[in-house]
């Protein structure tokens, strides 16, 4: 290792300018921290921040992620940036993720890998305030950032995500060297720091990333000379295109608030908008950034313009749902078997009504079972004696089963809601007149049970009405 002063590598090495916008960020900033793997990346934008530093007065501090994905090596690395830090009196902190027992279930390496860093920038930044987050990513990172995205589907913002400066959830992050290619970045440091790390697994094509960077893109390079430099310029224009949709989008969201939130609304935009002014709206009525999947959009463009009038449900991201109803949307946040579960005493209040779904359940005396004056199944008669005086309505729950009137065996209502051709989404808008022992009675609008049935003996009957009010 070259032995100099950091004032000698200065003389010797050509560090890049912060740009305008990152500058205006280190003047706010009062820490910066880097992330520090150890190798050539990394390590020139240490040394870059350390440049840096004499102008902005910022403290610097350098992170590193032992993963526990490479045994001896990975501590190696780590041993290797607490040595430049000693160097450069620059304050290191070693972070252990171990990847291995910390992922998910279903979740790859490289995501889980991705989360935990997320999770600790998070809680150093909501530790530390006026902070940032400078990352090592490179032009060369970019395009294969871009053609990942372009493999995943993504729209213009999608495929430029890798940007100059940027916020992942409380994080603001800084990219310094995207104007940079990986082969500057390491002919610039080669002759003074020639030992930086080098992660052997960069080397496997087992990762997605790696088979782009090992594989496809120095053929593709190797056929079009001109398309290192096509590609880069590509992403430059994406960004612009993305940065005039996306405020288009910003505009549309507000105007969509002042509307009402309505239906209406949504469905005049164009296809490019209202995936923008739906993220932005997810992210205000969830907290979270959710980024609609091409599957979710397809459905809820068919939605907008659908003129039916009844409440739909579109799952959304694990628990939540979109409810769509009296021509607004609205986020439910609770599990699908707990928007409802209520006790109901039918003699004492004759109406049970769900504002909710805009649907009500009413109740009328007959001495007789005339003809029923409602369609299909939206009306059920029972033995009013018979009848327990306490009710439950609840929504479906997975293993629900009911005896159907006519029938001696239960069936599962999964197969009952199939038969009848109701969508999975709107099962869960189908109310559930149960006992309180858990008996299901009606599936209001769908199919009633055997018990309590109407008789000859029957002296009082009971008939329910489902009702939508929308």
């Amino acid at each position: 290792m070259h032995s100099g002063t950091l004032e000698n590598l200065t003389v010797q090495m050509n560090f890049p300018a912060p740009s305008p916008v990152i500058a205006g960020l280190l003047n706010k900033s009062s820490l910066v921290f880097c992330g520090f793997s150890g190798g050539a990346d990394s390590t020139y934008l240490l040394l870059t921040l350390l440049e840096w530093r004499k102008a902005f007065k910022f403290t610097l501090k350098a992170v590193h992620f032992e993963h526990g994905l490479r045994g001896e090596e990975s501590l190696a690395d780590a041993a290797w940036c607490m040595k430049i830090c000693r160097r450069f009196k620059i304050p290191l902190k070693i972070i252990t993720l171990n990847v291995p027992e910390n992922s998910k279930s279903g979740e790859s390496v490289e995501t889980a890998a991705r989360r935990l860093r997320l999770d600790s920038w998070t809680k150093l930044a909501e530790e530390n305030i006026r902070s940032i987050v400078a990352l090592g990513h490179n032009a060369d990172d970019r395009t294969e950032n871009l053609f990942l995205r372009l493999a995943r589907g993504s729209n213009s913002s999608g495929l430029v995500s890798m940007r100059e400066t940027g916020r992942l959830g409380q994080v603001t992050i800084i990219r310094p060297l995207l104007k940079l290619g990986a082969g500057e970045i390491r002919s610039s440091l080669a002759e003074f720091l020639p030992d930086f790390r080098v992660d052997s697994s960069n080397l496997e094509s087992e990762y997605k990333r790696n088979f782009l960077r090992n594989q496809i893109l120095p053929s593709v390079y190797k056929e079009m000379p001109f398309a290192e430099e096509g590609f880069k310029h590509a992403v430059s224009a994406l960004e612009d295109d993305s940065d005039f949709i996306e405020k288009a989008g910003s505009d549309a969201f507000e105007k969509f608030l002042a509307d009402g939130e309505k239906i209406s609304f949504l469905a005049e935009l164009h296809d490019a908008v209202l995936i923008r002014v739906l993220r932005r709206w997810f992210y205000l009525r969830c907290g979270k950034e959710i980024i609609p999947s091409f599957r979710l959009m397809e459905r809820l463009k068919k939605e907008l313009c659908d003129k039916v009038s009844k409440p739909r449900l579109i799952p959304l991201d694990g628990e939540l749902f979109i409810k769509m109803a009296k021509g607004k949307l609205k986020i439910l946040s609770k599990a699908q078997d707990s928007f409802l579960n209520e006790s109901w005493n039918w003699k004492e209040i004759p109406e049970f009504k769900n504002t909710e779904f805009g649907w009500r359940i009413v109740i009328e005396k007959a001495q007789k079972l005339e003809k029923l004056s409602m369609k299909g199944h939206l009306a059920a008669a029972f033995d009013a004696a018979e009848l327990p005086d306490t009710l439950t309505v609840r929504f479906r729950q997975d293993g629900d089963t009911m005896i159907p009137f006519g029938r001696k065996n239960p069936e599962k209502l999964k197969k009952l809601f199939s038969d009848a051709g109701i969508s999975s989404e709107q099962k869960s808008t189908y109310p559930l007149l149960c006992t309180s022992e858990g008996k299901i009675l009606w599936i209001a609008g769908l199919r009633e049970s055997d018990s309590f049935k109407v008789s000859s003996r029957t002296r009082q009957i009971l008939i329910f009405k489902f009702l939508r009010d929308c």
